[in-house]
């Protein structure tokens, strides 16, 4: 046998315990997307649109009957989305009569809360790694389903082992 065939077996020898800690690693990245998830949807469904549900709510009922020519008010695509300041009240004329930090705009204490908790959960959320911070919940699911995947291919490697080394192992 030469030194070569010696480290071929050695390591044919070593592929349970290869696999059961690429099994052990496996299950605790598992572990740690679900809790990433969890913390996520928490975020989104208990935070972020129970704050789009408020906004909208008081906006429609308190800001809608209190401005002077207001009639109706729109949300747009982004509300709820990538922010809650999407939308506009307007006149019958369908000129817009309340904007966030637009026209008639009354600096409400109420509204900049909403959205200061609701941007302060959607950077928790959405932040990308970067010298400002790694806190950001889909960045990091999304670095350990990347983990998985590699993971997941180690092992079929590690697996094939003793089948690709076979006859040169001895």
């Amino acid at each position: 046998m030469s030194e070569y065939s010696d480290k071929l077996t050695e390591m044919v020898n070593n592929v349970d315990d290869q696999v059961s800690s690429l099994n052990d690693s496996t299950a605790q990245l598992i572990t740690q997307l679900a809790d990433l998830e969890e913390q996520r949807d928490a975020i989104q469904y208990g935070l972020l649109d129970e704050i789009a549900i408020d906004m909208s709510g008081y906006l429609e009922i308190v800001k809608l009957s209190s401005i002077v020519g207001a009639s109706y008010i729109t949300f747009g695509a982004d509300y709820n989305v990538l922010n809650v300041t999407d939308w506009i009240i307007y006149n019958t004329l369908d000129n817009p009569v309340y904007v966030f930090e637009g026209v008639g705009w009354d600096n409400d204490s109420d509204i900049i809360d909403w959205i200061t908790k609701w941007d302060f959960g959607y950077d928790y959320i959405y932040k990308a790694f970067g010298l400002t911070g790694t806190y950001g919940l889909q960045a990091r699911i999304t670095q350990l389903n990347n983990g998985l995947s590699l993971l997941v291919q180690n092992k079929d490697k590690v697996e094939g082992t003793e089948s690709g080394f076979s006859g040169y192992d001895n």
